[in-house]
């Protein structure tokens, strides 16, 4: 069994170092250049519109882009971001053509893909915001996970064996009689064991299943 991932949440520090990092992106965009005048009406209407409006209160991203705003992240890359890491079913805008375009006032997304491409951190900030979303249903998994588990049912097998391979107590028959052939011992062999010589053959074979998957 493989190592289970631990996610965490991010920091507002480490939020705030990933944005400081960004601070110097080009924002205007657009196939013909604009005077600096235009780029900042084009900015300010834009995200007058994204704030002032009703649909980022419902688009599911609402939270993050604040959070990424409140650390000093350029409201356009905090857009893009928080907007990128929610899941794709029901995302408002549907596109990252229609992001750019219809709220960050962009002419194309052609920005955006060359923010990715300068900044490739931009990319392991989305995916550690998209890990960090599975925090909040966690507790419920597990204790949904366990009510499951703990049901004797045949039906709820799968979810016992889910549970015990992450507390470490679940081995493949086929290790542990592997554990045994090494022993030069058979299944009839352990039927008169003293239980602490079976305890360490079980810890054995763990120990070289975790070796194993480490290895990976």
């Amino acid at each position: 069994m493989g190592e289970f991932r631990r996610f965490r949440q991010l920091s507002m520090a480490e939020i705030a170092d990933f944005g400081e990092a960004f601070a110097a992106a080009e924002e205007s965009g657009g196939g013909r250049p604009l005077s600096y005048a235009e780029i900042r009406r084009r900015e300010m209407a834009a995200r007058k519109a994204l704030e002032s409006g009703d649909k980022l209160l419902g688009s599911g991203w609402a939270e993050t882009y604040h959070r990424l705003i409140q650390a000093g992240w350029r409201w356009r890359i905090a857009a893009y971001v928080a907007w990128a890491s929610t899941p794709r079913k029901g995302r408002w805008p549907r596109t990252q053509e229609e992001l750019a375009t219809q709220v960050l006032g962009l002419a194309s997304d052609r920005q955006i893909a060359e923010w990715r491409k300068k900044y490739p951190e931009i990319d392991q900030v989305i995916a550690d915001l998209q890990a960090e979303a599975l925090l909040d249903a966690r507790a419920d998994v597990i204790a949904a996970l366990k009510e499951s588990a703990s049901n004797p049912s045949y039906r709820h097998a799968a979810d016992r064996k889910l549970y015990l391979e992450m507390t470490g107590d679940y081995i493949p028959v086929n290790k542990l009689v592997a554990e045994l052939k090494r022993r030069g011992l058979g299944p009839d062999d352990i039927s008169a064991m003293p239980e602490d010589e079976l305890r360490a053959i079980v810890s054995a074979a763990r120990r070289r299943l975790e070796g194993e998957d480490a290895t990976d």
